[in-house]
């Protein structure tokens, strides 16, 4: 058969075949130059993530510790074992040929294609895991610590933040005993059913006292989506917070302008680090639960008519004891109360 008579024959006779000059050019991710030791562009951490989540399935790959835009030799190291690993020359490199090998691999690693999307990945259940972890662990549920951990860090310096790629290694295990003797617990960096319920605890605790106001008219603020959005993402979430931080720059004019597009470009990433800057959070331009709830907040007050001015965070540290009523005046109070 022709091939318009293999279409008719599965899809009907009323199938016709159009031609047209009118072609559009057909865009690669690829940004047209070699990255190489010594680069920093949002294309480099783009590859620095896409590795980062390779190595979950190829552990052989190194870890890039903090994937920050720097082609430094933390990254030098992953391109060579990622070349090696799938038959490239290992010059570590990431010219034409390497870029589209690691974008191969990060879409069937994730596979975004299918509908159980990445973005699932990281969850919170009504009880908490009965596994118990250690160095060497895989899967879900080093995934659910790691984003558990990651929350806790905003709330608690001593707790570092993570990179959630789902592979308990030395970082983890040194993040869950600063854990455990935040709260406690016998600092043995393994994750038991004690740990996990005191995780669980914690966690539950910031959620329900961080609260967040409505915008005016009693309208009930849109909630964290439950994943992070960043660099890549896209969609109505995005959008909302693209439109929040329009209205908050009308406030605070340091934060760029954005097009309500949906789309978490540099421009959008830009915006976000500009607003967390402004309002003591990490600059990461990641807006996780903190971000989203500040966003929201700051939004609701400005459209209420009641901008105020962003409150520099208290430079005193911890005083390493919990403050409570009966507590006599001291200048830690005074400052708390500021």
């Amino acid at each position: 058969m022709t091939p318009i008579q293999i279409l008719r024959y599965y899809y009907g006779n009323d199938i016709e075949l159009a031609t047209s000059n009118n072609i559009g050019e057909i865009r690669e991710s690829y940004p047209g130059y070699a990255l190489r030791l010594g680069n920093n562009s949002d294309a480099v951490r783009t590859m620095q993530n896409y590795l980062n989540r390779i190595r979950v399935n190829y552990p052989l790959i190194p870890l890039i510790p903090n994937p920050n835009g720097l082609f430094g030799t933390d990254t030098l190291a992953a391109v060579q074992t990622f070349q090696r690993t799938f038959n490239l020359p290992a010059d570590g490199i990431i010219g034409r040929a390497t870029w589209n090998r690691i974008v191969q691999i990060f879409v069937a690693v994730t596979r975004l294609a299918e509908l159980d999307s990445e973005g699932l990945r990281a969850t919170i259940g009504e009880n908490p895991p009965t596994a118990v972890l250690t160095v060497g662990s895989r899967g879900q549920n080093v995934l659910e610590l790691q984003f558990i951990l990651n929350y806790l860090s905003v709330f608690y310096p001593s707790i570092p933040p993570v990179i959630e790629d789902g592979v308990f290694g030395p970082s983890l295990r040194s993040a869950v005993m600063d854990f455990q003797r935040a709260f406690g617990l016998t600092p043995d960096g393994v994750v038991g059913p004690t740990t996990w319920k005191r995780l669980y605890s914690v966690y539950r605790g910031i959620d329900e006292n961080v609260t967040v106001p409505q915008p005016p008219g009693g309208t009930t603020p849109p909630p964290y989506p439950g994943t992070p959005l960043r660099f890549g993402s896209s969609g109505l979430n995005v959008r909302t917070m693209q439109n929040y931080l329009n209205t908050i720059r009308t406030v605070y004019p340091s934060i760029p302008q954005l097009a309500v597009d949906g789309d978490f470009g540099s421009a959008t990433r830009d915006a976000v680090i500009e607003f967390q800057r402004i309002f003591g959070l990490t600059p990461d331009g990641v807006i996780g639960p903190v971000t989203w709830n500040a966003i929201v907040e700051r939004y609701g007050l400005i459209s209420a008519g009641k901008p105020t001015p962003p409150v520099t965070p208290p430079t005193t540290a911890y005083p390493g004891t919990p403050l409570r009523a009966g507590v006599p005046k001291n200048q830690t109070v005074k400052q708390i109360a500021y």
